[in-house]
């Protein structure tokens, strides 16, 4: 899945929990809660996420904020997902993050 490529096993793996999550599921959303790659997908994603694995980008984007330690700086994510992840790697390393979500158009 692309999700897992571009924004990493904590993503996707909330991505399918949300869906898991639905009161009402569609026909697309059950047969794809029950595929059997996308079940063994998500074990596979869960573990990484238990071993401390997540996507090439956490650790680059560590790397750069430590030649500006002594500046505030705004970090942007597509998905809110991702800046739960963010918020508790970035705070793991010393740094003191908190989220910003911005407003869903309604």
């Amino acid at each position: 899945m692309i999700l897992v490529e571009t924004e990493g096993l904590y993503a996707f793996s909330s991505y399918i929990e949300s869906l898991a999550r639905r009161e009402k599921k569609s026909r697309a959303i059950l047969n794809l809660l029950n595929n059997k790659n996308v079940v063994i997908a998500k074990q596979i994603s869960d573990e990484g996420i238990r071993l401390g694995y997540e996507h090439p980008k956490v650790e680059a984007l560590l790397g750069i904020l430590a030649e500006y330690r002594d500046k505030s700086i705004i970090v942007f994510a597509q998905y809110r997902s991702s800046i739960k992840m963010l918020v508790e790697q970035l705070s793991n390393h010393g740094y003191n993050a908190r989220p910003f979500v911005g407003k869903k158009k309604v």
